[in-house]
């Protein structure tokens, strides 16, 4: 072979190589798609049409399919069938969260499911796409998915930055309590009872703040006499002490759960850089809001707020109290972040966190007024129509009653709220 043969096959080789390279990193680039449906042909069809739409998609059948190729693929999105034959999409959907948080998954629903629809947006479900499935539905869902995710993975990175060092305590109360003491993790299993861990909630609600000794009798010893209720909270707050401090002599005093006259006082840290507590960043958050008249402390609040705070305790009545009083806080934050973004013709936004308050109550009237609005001003009177729609249907399902007056009177006018 001569050498200018040679010299372009080996150009051709060379540019084969890039080529398989290239193909390579776009394939690692696309998004990953989970389908989890048991209709053969709506898998088949769906997968198709959303790779043509450069998406990476992944099928299954069945629940434990789901979950083992979820955990071998990661996907970011899934698009997961309510009804299955094997697990139900509520375990399916447990099972996800379990594994990633950020993930976000669309429940696909028949006609009828609204009540289960309302039951999985309260599960953690991101969104839903109802049958007979539209393609061009399914896509714009998708893009809103992959936003929402975006925002999350920017709140995230956020966070770490800010916490450069791993804090030697971080508790988590949105959503069910999570703990991590330096390298341990506390599980379920850890707690000495029940009781001890209704007694460290009590703590940490009231957090750098006294608990009086009264305060756990009555609510958690109501029925018992009083030197067993003594013996039950001594107990519990030894068990706590232990917990965190488990070198900690009998003699010696704790440095997270002091003594005072009359109660007890949990301190996760001797300063704030000692520790992460989510509710107290989240409520600093919007308090620094205030202070400044600024949206932007509120972005990353929002993104704190992952669930319910200690959303497992139906119970215990000053728990359920603050969970109704950091619901609206929450919920106030959505909608001043919502017309801003309103106001500022950021319709994208809006609409984002118009679906966050839907999503965390179906039944609140602002996030379909915000979606509505927001669609309408992007000239999408359709989807504006479809927001109308689902709020009528989940009113007439869940009240009884059809959906709010105004909001019907804002899609006649063509927005503007």
């Amino acid at each position: 072979m001569k050498r200018g043969q040679l010299q372009e096959v080996r150009k051709q080789n060379a540019a084969a190589t890039q080529s398989k390279q290239a193909e390579k990193t776009s394939e690692k680039s696309k998004v990953k798609i989970l389908l989890v449906d048991d209709d053969r042909r709506i898998r088949e069809s769906f997968s198709r049409a959303l790779t043509l739409a450069n998406y990476q998609v992944f099928t299954a059948k069945c629940g434990a399919d789901a979950i083992a190729l979820f955990e071998k693929e990661r996907p970011e999105i899934v698009l997961l069938d309510i009804r299955l034959p094997d697990i139900d999409g509520f375990d399916v959907l447990k099972e996800i969260r379990a594994r990633d948080e950020l993930a976000e998954t669309l429940f696909i629903t028949g006609h009828g499911d609204m009540n289960l629809v309302i039951s999985a947006m309260r599960a953690g479900a991101s969104d839903f796409i109802p049958k007979p499935l539209q393609l061009e539905h399914v896509i714009e869902l998708i893009g809103l998915a992959q936003k929402r995710r975006e925002k999350k993975l920017k709140a995230a990175a956020g966070l770490s930055v800010q916490v450069t060092q791993a804090k030697k305590v971080e508790v988590r109360a949105f959503g069910n309590l999570w703990i991590r003491l330096g390298k341990k993790v506390v599980m379920q299993r850890d707690w000495l009872s029940p009781k001890t861990r209704d007694v460290f909630k009590i703590l940490l609600l009231n957090h750098r703040k006294i608990s009086r000794t009264e305060e756990f009798y009555e609510i958690l010893w109501p029925e018992t006499r009083r030197e067993s209720a003594e013996i039950g909270l001594y107990t519990a707050i030894s068990a706590i002490r232990r917990m965190f401090e488990p070198e900690l002599a009998s003699a010696k005093d704790s440095q997270y759960v002091l003594n005072h006259s009359g109660g007890y006082e949990l301190r996760l840290g001797t300063s704030e850089s000692d520790y992460d507590y989510d509710v107290e960043h989240f409520l600093k958050l919007c308090a620094q809001s205030r202070n400044t008249n600024s949206v932007e402390p509120l972005r990353v609040a929002v993104e704190l707020y992952t669930d319910d705070f200690l959303k497992d305790d139906v119970t215990l009545t000053p728990i359920v109290e603050e969970r109704e009083r950091l619901q609206e806080v929450y919920f106030k934050a959505l909608i001043t972040l919502a017309r801003n973004d309103l106001a500022a013709n950021r319709l994208d936004e809006a609409l984002y966190y118009g679906q966050k308050i839907t999503k965390a109550d179906p039944l609140y009237e602002a996030g379909y007024e915000i979606q509505i609005d927001a669609y309408l001003r992007q000239g999408y009177a359709a989807k504006a129509k479809r927001i109308l729609e689902t709020c009528r249907t989940i009113y007439l399902e869940e009240l009884g009653v059809p959906e709010p007056q105004r909001l019907s009177l804002l899609l006649q006018r063509g927005g503007k709220a």
